[in-house]
């Protein structure tokens, strides 16, 4: 689905810098969200993992709204 909006929404020829871009951070967000997690347990504790992911579900809904 991700391809088709792509597609849809740029020009061809910007439309394989987003594609590439878009795998990039596919394959970062599963490395980084252990260790930034794990860091982030260490400092402030397991309610702190709860808060983030509450202030991030926010944004997100603000964003979309």
């Amino acid at each position: 689905m991700a391809r088709a909006i792509v597609r849809d929404a740029f020009p061809l020829s910007e439309a394989s810098h987003v594609l590439t871009l878009m795998q990039q951070i596919t394959m970062l967000a599963p490395l980084l969200a252990p260790l930034l997690g794990g860091w982030l347990l260490l400092l402030a504790g397991w309610r702190s993992l709860f808060l983030l992911l509450a202030l991030i579900g926010a944004a997100s809904l603000a964003v979309v709204v």
